[in-house]
């Protein structure tokens, strides 16, 4: 629980970086913040995760996880375009 804590508060912490890396005003749309959040931080926090994963000696399990949430997310996809 540790590194997903340690992770979800680094993304926190590196997000306004990346924002204004992409030139991303605060006074766009809503809607398109939220997307970009979403679209950008996804992989961000996935690196995150792995990196504290390093650090607290618990990569191997980490590594298991992501690579599971990625086929599902796969699969998902094929599903919904299938439709």
């Amino acid at each position: 629980m540790t590194v997903f804590a340690m992770a979800g508060q680094s993304i926190l912490f590196v997000m306004p970086f990346v924002k204004d890396f992409f030139g991303i005003p605060n006074d766009i749309f809503v809607l398109w913040k939220i997307l970009f959040f979403v679209f950008v931080s996804f992989p961000i926090y996935q690196i995150l995760l792995l990196f504290w994963a390093l650090l607290l000696g618990e990569i191997h399990f980490f590594i298991n996880f992501i690579i599971t949430t990625f086929r599902k997310t796969a699969e998902l996809i094929k599903i919904t375009i299938k439709k």
